[in-house]
């Protein structure tokens, strides 16, 4: 089977399987795995690696959006030559945006359109649940998103280490001195922690202030007026009930020129019962959510400067490196807030973060329409980073 037809395939790691046809409880997946990997680990410290990557999506939440970039990727590692660590690419959907995850309509009382928080829950189950019922063990799990999915993807990252902080502590405060047992997963084998992540690579960041963006102001505006805010969705439905699905494929190819990945995955986002008001209100959502940086200076400089050796002394846990790939005048980050980000980075002698602006403006924020190949060229060079000396 070749890589693009393994993408296709939504299937997991252990026969565990996605929800890409009737069933509805899952958002649909794309798994690429290595073609390296092995499902019998071998004894020794010389052993080959498996590494999970996983990939949230930015608003709207659709993973078909990225099958030439997640394709892509997977060719460049597998051209690379002879590596010790095989990295298996996984990327989901987010919930509520595809009508197939989810059977009762918005419209009907008590299930609304899921929001930022019912998204980081979601990627966290899914994570925990990847790793359990993985064939082989993964030894690290390297967490990547795109726009809000970046938002997202250092949430889940916060919210492990407050866990491991948490149960460290419980220990200490119990005074266990028998070594922990490892976490088995569901074939017996031992697996990674799903809360120890060893890097993050965030593309085009929407994780701070969002709303002072020159997009994000036009919809917090939207926001703020609250016959918008309730009707919008609505006033968006009539006017795409009255578009042929003809004339809006042909609109998106000429237009806007979007290749057929794309034309098919928005034709169907657009023409599906409760896509439309799930973006909408998760972008809302964002808008009030994604403010001030909430995670601090030592979230980002935990394997730098005075931190690195700190990160050190806890078994399992070397910190997780941040790469962070902005695009020049991206519509949907504020330039100050990004510039500042990036002042308060520089100033830290020994931080290990990696912050990049694309100057050339060429890679748009919505990259994985016509740009994913230079992205996945930055991706691969940063994993090979991230992963040295696993």
């Amino acid at each position: 089977m070749s890589n693009a037809a393994a993408g296709r395939d939504h299937s997991l790691p252990g026969g565990l399987k996605c929800s890409g046809g009737s069933q509805k409880s899952l958002p649909k997946s794309l798994f690429f795995p290595s073609p390296k990997s092995t499902s019998k680990p071998a004894a020794g410290s010389d052993r080959q690696r498996n590494v999970l990557l996983f990939f949230i999506p930015g608003n709207p939440g659709l993973v078909e959006y990225y099958g030439p970039f997640l394709s892509h990727l997977r060719r460049l590692l597998d051209e690379s030559g002879p590596m010790a660590v095989a990295i298996d690419l996984y990327g989901t959907s987010m919930s509520g945006f595809d009508d197939a995850d989810h059977d009762a309509p918005f419209r009907i009382p008590g299930n609304p359109p899921r929001d930022v928080a019912d998204q980081i829950c979601f990627v966290e189950g899914r994570v925990a649940e990847i790793c359990a019922a993985a064939a082989r063990p993964y030894d690290a799990v390297v967490v990547m998103g795109h726009s809000v999915g970046a938002y997202i993807a250092c949430e889940v990252v916060h919210r492990g280490k407050q866990r491991r902080r948490q149960e460290q502590q419980q220990q200490q405060q119990q005074q266990q001195q028998q070594q922990q047992q490892p976490v088995q997963n569901s074939n017996g084998l031992t697996c990674t922690n799903p809360d120890d992540f060893r890097a993050g690579i965030l593309l085009f960041p929407t994780i701070a202030h969002i709303a002072l963006s020159p997009s994000g102001r036009r919809l917090d505006r939207i926001r703020k007026v609250a016959l918008l805010d309730r009707y919008a969705h609505v006033a968006a439905a009539l006017l795409l009930s009255v578009l042929p699905l003809a004339l809006l494929r042909f609109l998106l190819r000429t237009a806007w020129k979007m290749p057929p990945h794309a034309v098919d995955t928005t034709a169907a986002w657009l023409g599906s019962r409760d896509g439309v008001w799930q973006a909408l209100h998760m972008g809302k959502d964002e808008m009030r959510v994604i403010g001030e940086d909430r995670w601090g200076d030592e979230f980002w400089e935990e394997v730098g400067g005075s931190n690195a050796g700190a990160a050190a002394a806890r078994p399992g846990d070397a910190g997780t490196r941040f790469f962070l790939l902005y695009g020049k005048n991206d519509h949907w980050v504020a330039e100050d807030v990004r510039d500042a980000f990036l002042a308060k980075r520089e100033a830290r002698k020994g931080l290990q973060t990696k912050v990049v602006v694309d100057e050339t403006g060429m890679l748009p924020h919505d990259f994985c329409i016509n740009y994913s190949e230079p992205v996945a060229e930055k991706v691969k060079v940063w994993l090979e980073e991230a992963l040295e000396g696993l």
